[in-house]
């Protein structure tokens, strides 16, 4: 198992799996660290699977302590791999070291998870690679070997693992959460990868002075109390620095003859230490390290040939391995600390260095690894040099065909370093600026793609580097310059290149939708349709869809239909959804509003359910969050929360971007439905807040759902102060189902008392409905007039609110019309007929879970002489949580447990273990119960 761009093999910790040795190594002051760990073998055995990051400085005894610890976890599979400065460029190599024993393993793993996974290992000839998908497969695999025996993985020098195994591996132990799996991550203090944020910790500090003695008198020494106390003074009990300072101090000083004032700083003192070992060997021997500590790999062979290839051999590491610098058994060199391998590369002159690389570059060529030997001969390179940099754009071109983007970055940019034409050079960089950009890198994409900017005068050139300028504003929320630069560069290639110039305005009009820009936004869309719409096919489809979206939000809605209408056969073909997630969520969201309620949902789920079944997980976050807010508009509130929880947690690994803050407001204003006060006011703040941290204004929906809250609460005035919260910039909406920010704002300050405020919004929502492209604006408008009316006027209105609200699928609403219409009646002394609006507004809340409106429904019905009825059980769907939900989903839908938990990374026994919580709740025993159940319960 052998990935074309590494031969991955640990430093200092050789791939293993197997059984654990059943006893812990001797470990000195270490006994509560060692409980520690071994408790959480035993919760794993139990089913309760947990992860750690140890953190310590260099030298502290964080592998010593993982090796102890391993060696107590009996009957325990294991699997290990050390993380090597050297082998962070090479993408995925960290993970195929820790898998390489899984060969047969990783075979099995079906379906697109599978093959995402192998592609990204380079293994076999599977499609590129998405990584979430990669993650599920990873996920699968290790769910599978830890159904045999309890999994312990553990991860050393995490901080030198490649971008891409670190996030797949975090992602697949995060969703590990009813298998019996441990895993160990190491990592120097302060250099502890974001992607490990939310880990649980511990910090590994120096030995105590007893065990400083025993680890200093081990050969048989004694030291008096004033050489061990300045010692473990000076070295802050560091095991290493003990052993190696201690060691070598003169016998004077180890007597406390010797003065120990002004010592430098510890690391420097260490790097002495090995410096000054080095510097015993004869030179062929120091040669012979550089070759060594430069090697992407520990495999010997591949150092041997380099050596050879300079004029030396094997026996030139003879004498480092007599001092014990390094040890070679098993065809394998390892290094006696990271920091040794680090102070031999350093001190080595710059000629030797290059040297070195020049000749593992041969040997790793003459083994078909071209990805190591692009990178040694780029470390080689003297200057500009086509030949390498081309090599290096082809190991780009393979790491982005396995899913491995940040070492596409890395290779496209060093690739654009090396190149000695200027075309050349800004081509790679707008690659390398396109891969920074997704994976979150945006100074790096930014800086590229300036200087892309600054050393072309192609317009094209220019202009690609404005798309990813743009596509950096979209991604980190940065939306308030980049949209209008995105149309400028359009602008200026729009006669040469008018299919690029229409993707960079449609681009610019989808970062619109946040910016509350009006003006812009219409003149944008209006363009975008302009350019696009000679082009036909895909491109005319986006185009139409951001002119009607533009005519949706801020124009007239009405006029938006014959657009819609062109752009549907396109918007049903799943390589758009690929191409253009965000397009193609917007327009299942646009023609949703224009009252095409099972089109909307149908071509969302559509999209949603190709995601999961392709693992391009990018095409489910603008769809998972526009079908989270048509089925709570739908009445299916539990499986619009699903929804929302999942959009959040995909976008978790982007906190700065506009599309988690969209996912937190939807989840804020589906629990604030739900009457969840302070988990919607969380969730309402969260997203406020990730907009802040973005730079884009803060999104309606998130004060709307704090108005929601309010009102259910009969809080009119708090529903008015978190009103006022909204961006004016979002004022000036043509359609009121957008956000549905005027009739919660008639409703809010009519019952506040400001009637003139009510009514002047009031006139505002009658001409916005009579240019609505759907039924739901003339309803809600009629409910709104009632609720200001007077009391010879009010029935009529809300009997007419009600008759168009009756042929729409939309229980809420129906609902809230009938409380605010029954709450009129009692108040006109027509006590009879509120029971019926306010009874039948409350069995539409209860079944919905609207816990705040019921009990103000039942309040009303109390004040109108019916006594409460009987509390009802609840319905099926409303019993389980988000989780439960979306497993439940995807099993009535006729998954197995496999399918199941590859579509929601998880685990089949995370699906097993949430289905045996569902079966318990819902009294049921079998998926065909199950289903009975809930097929009259839509969720």
């Amino acid at each position: 198992m052998r990935p074309p761009s590494a031969d991955n093999s640990s430093d200092h910790a050789a791939p293993v799996i197997g059984p654990g040795a059943g006893r812990p190594a001797a470990l000195l002051g270490r006994d509560v660290e060692l409980a520690q760990l071994a408790a959480m073998v035993d919760r794993a055995r139990a089913g309760s699977p947990g992860s750690l990051v140890i953190e310590g400085v260099p030298g502290v005894g964080k592998t010593a302590l993982l090796d102890a610890a391993a060696g107590g976890a009996e009957g325990c599979t294991v699997l290990r791999f050390g993380g090597v400065e050297s082998e962070s460029a090479l993408g995925f190599g960290a993970l195929f070291g820790l898998l390489a024993p899984l060969t047969v393993e990783l075979g099995a793993v079906p379906g697109p998870s599978g093959a995402a996974l192998r592609s990204a290992l380079g293994i076999g000839d599977g499609q590129p690679a998405d990584r979430l998908s990669a993650g599920a497969g990873l996920l699968l695999l290790l769910a599978a070997v830890a159904a045999t025996a309890p999994l312990l993985i553990i991860a050393d020098d995490v901080h030198w693992f490649d971008p891409e195994s670190l996030d797949l591996l975090a992602f697949a132990v995060r969703r590990l959460r009813a298998d019996a799996v441990v895993c160990w991550l190491a990592a120097r203090e302060r250099q502890i990868p974001s992607r490990l944020e939310g880990f649980e910790r511990l910090a590994l500090d120096g030995l105590d002075r007893a065990s400083s003695r025993a680890l200093l008198e081990r050969d048989g020494r004694r030291l008096s109390e004033t050489v061990v106390e300045r010692l473990w003074l000076e070295t802050a009990g560091n095991p290493l620095a003990l052993t190696e300072l201690g060691a070598r101090r003169g016998q004077g000083e180890l007597d406390g003859t010797a003065s120990g004032a002004s010592l430098p700083p510890l690391g420097d003192r260490l790097r002495d230490a090995f410096s000054a070992q080095i510097t015993t060997l004869d030179e062929g021997s120091q040669r012979a390290l550089v070759v060594a500590a430069a090697s992407f790999t520990a495999s010997l062979d591949v150092v041997v040939d380099a050596l050879r290839r300079l004029g030396l051999d094997a026996d030139a590491l003879h004498p480092a391995e007599q001092q014990a610098l390094i040890t070679i058994g098993g065809g394998m060199l390892s290094w006696r600390h990271p920091l040794l391998r680090a102070a031999v590369h350093d001190r080595a002159p710059a000629a030797v260095r290059r040297a070195a690389h020049a000749a593992l570059a041969d040997a790793a060529g003459s083994r078909g690894l071209e990805g190591q030997r692009a990178w040694h001969r780029a470390a080689a390179a003297l200057g500009p040099d086509a030949e390498v940099a081309a090599e290096l754009e082809q190991v780009g071109a393979d790491a982005v065909r396995r899913g491995a983007w940040p070492t596409a970055a890395r290779a496209y940019a060093q690739a654009a370093h090396l190149s000695p034409d200027g075309d050349e050079r800004v081509r790679r960089q707008l690659l390398a600026a396109e891969f920074a950009a997704a994976v979150g890198d945006f100074d790096q994409a930014l800086t590229l793609a300036d200087r892309a900017q600054r050393d072309s005068a192609d317009s094209r050139l220019r202009a690609q580097a404005w798309l990813i300028r743009g596509r950096v504003a979209i991604l980190s929320g940065q939306l308030a310059v980049w949209p209008a630069r995105l149309v400028e560069a359009a602008e200026a290639v729009a006669e040469v290149d008018p299919a690029m110039a229409a993707i960079m305005m449609i681009e610019a009009v989808v970062s619109h939708l946040g910016s509350g820009d009006r003006e812009q936004f219409i003149r944008t869309a209006r363009r975008a349709w302009e350019i696009g719409r000679p082009l036909g096919g895909m491109i005319e489809a986006a185009a139409a869809t951001a002119r009607a979206a533009s005519m949706v939000i801020y124009e007239t809605p009405r006029d938006a239909l014959p657009l819609l209408a062109r752009a549907a056969p396109a918007m049903k073909d799943p390589s758009l959804w690929q191409l253009a997630p965000e397009l193609a969520g917007l327009y299942g969201r646009v023609i949703f509003g224009t009252g095409d309620f099972a089109g909307g949902e149908r071509l969302l789920t559509a999209i949603i359910d190709h995601s999961r079944g392709t693992g391009a997980v990018r095409g489910r976050y603008y769809p998972l969050v526009n079908r989270a807010i048509a089925l709570f508009e739908l009445g299916r509130w539990p499986a619009a929360l699903a929804d929302a929880e999942e959009a959040i947690e995909l976008c978790s690994p982007q906190p700065d971007s506009q599309v988690l803050a969209l996912a937190q407001s939807a989840a804020a204003l589906i629990e604030a439905g739900r009457g969840r006060g302070e988990r919607a006011r969380e969730l309402a703040e969260l997203s406020i807040a990730t907009c802040a941290r973005a730079g884009s204004p803060m999104l309606p929906r998130a004060p709307a759902a704090l108005a929601l809250l309010a009102l259910g609460a009969e809080l009119p005035e708090a529903a008015v102060a978190a009103l006022e919260r909204i961006d004016p910039r979002f004022s000036d909406m043509s359609e009121p189902s957008w956000y549905w920010l005027e009739p919660l704002r008639v409703e809010a300050y009519g019952r506040a008392g400001q009637h003139a405020t009510a009514q002047q919004i009031l006139e505002r929502l009658r001409f916005q409905a009579s240019r609505s492209s759907g039924p739901w604006a003339a309803a809600v408008t009629a409910r709104c007039e009632g609720l200001l009316a007077n009391d010879d006027a009010f029935a009529a209105h809300f009997d007419d609110a009600l008759a168009k609200f009756a042929p729409l699928p939309l229980p809420f609403d129906r609902a809230w019309t009938q409380l605010c219409y029954g709450e009129r009646l009692r108040r006109a002394r027509r006590r009879r007929d509120a029971r019926t609006q306010l009874s039948r507004a409350a069995d539409t809340f209860r079944a919905l879970g609207a816990e705040t409106w019921l009990r103000r429904a039942e309040r009303e019905l109390a004040a109108a002489g019916q006594r409460a009825s009987a509390p009802r059980p609840p319905t099926p769907w409303s019993q389980l949580t988000a989780a439960e939900t979306r497993v439940t989903r995807q099993i009535i839908d006729g998954a197995t447990y496999e399918e199941a938990a590859t579509a929601l990374f998880l685990s089949p026994r995370t699906i097993e273990t949430h289905l045996r919580q569902i079966y318990r709740k819902l009294g049921v025993r079998s998926r065909t119960e199950l289903t009975r159940i809930l097929s009259s319960d839509p969720g």
